[in-house]
């Protein structure tokens, strides 16, 4: 078969005829969007939305194309969204429907430059609009299926946030040598890991906490668990001791993320485990908030066995890891916590006591950027 026939529709995939250079389909060029009809530039304030981020960390485009929709004020009508992407609206409802993620490399990096989606916030590299070559080797792309192991594929789909599609398109060359395929490299051939792979580390465990505002403990553990698995693997390539330390970091913050969910999930004892293997990463790498953030997740465990005064105990010993001034975010979720269970006992003094504390370490600090766990704490 010639170049031409094996050429497909970039919306929905149907092969073209050999004169055909629009790269569409007739049906699909009919729907098209006419000339001045485009997606707007939306600010950077939308992309950083808890929602937004959630669906796109979620790695299944319809699932972000409802969002997208839903989300706007007024929301944008599924026939005006299918017409800026070229597609049906029956094919649009059917891809934000659909259990199965949309895997085709082109047609997701196509709409992604419709929308406008930045591409920090993508798990795929955007490929430029290519020439028909290209279009035949993306055709053959998707984030959907790669020739390795069923651990290197876990780890390309689910844990590494690109790595589906980097592993579909490292062969015609769409990743390069980008951080992200460096990351892969090291997981799966023993590449030497970098500083720049490990702030990649950092960065996805930090998006991780993001979503568990909005995704579902049971579908957000299987993610954290991949993830630790991807750490794992990393640093078993580490020689550079900066490096391993950071990397021990990251999966103690990932522990102590794990051992929420599964506290949420009524899973006790295995949220008590996760605890307990954060706060020893915590004292192996001297990092004191990582081991005030497990303790201080263990007393909710107390708490809801109606263990008040171990729970107060714990956020005590916890304290002990941030003094001063110290981790002044995680100081102030402390004793905001102890207040609470001080409050419980009939102490009153002595949460009347922790409240001021929490909020005179509040007025320094700095939630949002000072560790993951902090993220979300309010005034």
């Amino acid at each position: 078969m010639s170049e031409h026939h094996a050429r497909r529709c970039a919306s929905c995939n149907a092969a073209l005829a050999a004169d055909d250079r629009a790269g569409l389909c007739e049906p699909c060029a009919k729907a098209a969007p006419a000339a001045g009809d485009a997606a707007p530039v939306l600010s950077a304030g939308f992309w950083e939305q808890p929602e937004v981020r959630s669906a796109l960390l979620s790695q299944h485009f319809g699932r972000f194309l409802r969002t997208y929709r839903t989300i706007q004020s007024p929301p944008v009508k599924q026939t005006q969204l299918a017409c800026w992407l070229g597609i049906t609206q029956g094919q649009l409802s059917r891809i934000e429907r659909s259990s199965t993620p949309v895997g085709d490399l082109h047609k997701l990096a196509t709409w992604a430059r419709v929308l406008r989606v930045p591409p920090d916030q993508l798990w795929f590299n955007p490929t430029p609009a290519s020439s028909d070559a290209d279009d035949a080797a993306s055709d053959r792309a998707t984030v959907e299926k790669s020739p390795h192991n069923e651990e290197s594929d876990v780890h390309r789909r689910d844990l590494l946030k690109v790595a589906g599609a980097a592993a579909a398109a490292v062969g015609s060359g769409v990743l390069s040598d980008t951080p992200w395929q460096r990351l892969i490299d090291s997981v799966d051939k023993a590449r030497p890991v970098d500083t720049a792979t490990v702030q990649l580390i950092f960065d996805r465990t930090v998006d991780l906490f993001y979503a568990d505002e909005t995704v579902p403990s049971r579908e957000l553990l299987v993610s954290v668990m991949q993830h630790r698995d991807a750490i794992k693997a990393l640093l078993g390539n580490s020689r550079v001791e900066s490096i391993r330390n950071g990397l021990a970091v990251a999966m103690g913050e990932t522990d102590a993320l794990a051992g929420w969910l599964l506290f949420d999930l009524g899973r006790g004892n295995d949220a008590a485990n996760a605890w307990r293997s954060a706060w020893r990463v915590a004292k192996e790498t001297g990092d004191g908030p990582l081991a005030a953030c497990a303790l201080g997740y263990w007393s909710y465990l107390a708490a809801s066995r109606n263990d008040t005064s171990p729970a107060v105990r714990l956020l005590q010993q916890a304290g002990e890891y941030v003094p001063g001034s110290s981790a002044p975010a995680t100081r102030s979720w402390l004793s905001a916590r102890e207040a609470e269970e001080l409050a419980r006992l009939g102490d009153e003094p002595g949460a009347l006591r922790a409240v001021e504390r929490a909020l005179t370490a509040f007025d320094f600090a700095r939630p949002r950027s000072e560790r993951p766990w902090t993220a979300n704490i309010q005034p």
